[in-house]
C-alpha cells in the first residue's frame, strides 16, 4: 500500500520510463495517455525526448479557457468521431518550456446549459466540467492523432 501522495505522476513515471526504455521501439505503445496531472513540463519533455507520442488532458486554466474562447466561433471545426468536433492550435502554458500543439474538442450539449454572462450580444461560453472534454495536449501531428482508436466506445 502506498500513501496517496505517492501515487502522483512524479512517483509513478520513473517506472513507466524504465519500462518504455526496455521495450524495442516497434513494441512501444502507440500513444501514452495521461490525465490532467500528466500535463507537466517534466513528463511531456521526457515523452518528447523519447519520441513517444502522448495525449493528456489539461486543466481549464485562464490561458486554456482563452484559447477555447478564441476557437469557439471558428468555422474550421473538423469531425473527430462519435459526435465530437476538433480544432488545433498552439499554446505555451506557464511552466512549459515551449508552446505545444493543443487539440480542443467539443460536442453538442444535451439538456440545459447555464449561461454565465454576455459577450457583446451573445451569451458567454460557460465551461462545463464533468462529462465534457475541452482541451488536450498532443505532440505535432494532425487531428487524426486524437481520434478514438476503439470506435464504438466512449471517449475517456
Amino acid at each position: 500500500m502506498m500513501a496517496g501522495n505517492e501515487t502522483a505522476p512524479m512517483h509513478g513515471m520513473p517506472g513507466i520510463w524504465a519500462f518504455l526504455n526496455a521495450l524495442p521501439k516497434g513494441e512501444r505503445p502507440t500513444l501514452l495517455r495521461g490525465d490532467v496531472a500528466y500535463g507537466s513540463e517534466s513528463i511531456l519533455h521526457e515523452a518528447e525526448a523519447r519520441g513517444q507520442p502522448y495525449l493528456t488532458k489539461l486543466r481549464l486554466t485562464k490561458n486554456v479557457k482563452g484559447l477555447i474562447r478564441k476557437l469557439f466561433h471558428s468555422n474550421s471545426w473538423e469531425g473527430a468521431g462519435q459526435g465530437w468536433e476538433g480544432l488545433e492550435d498552439t499554446l505555451k502554458l506557464a511552466g512549459w518550456s515551449r508552446g505545444r500543439r493543443l487539440v480542443v474538442l467539443r460536442r453538442k450539449l444535451t439538456g440545459e446549459m447555464l449561461m454565465s454572462g454576455k459577450d457583446k450580444d451573445q451569451g458567454e461560453l460557460a465551461f462545463v466540467v464533468g462529462e465534457r472534454r475541452y482541451a488536450m495536449s498532443t505532440p505535432a501531428g494532425h487531428l487524426g492523432a486524437v481520434r478514438d482508436p476503439h470506435p464504438g466506445t466512449a471517449l475517456s
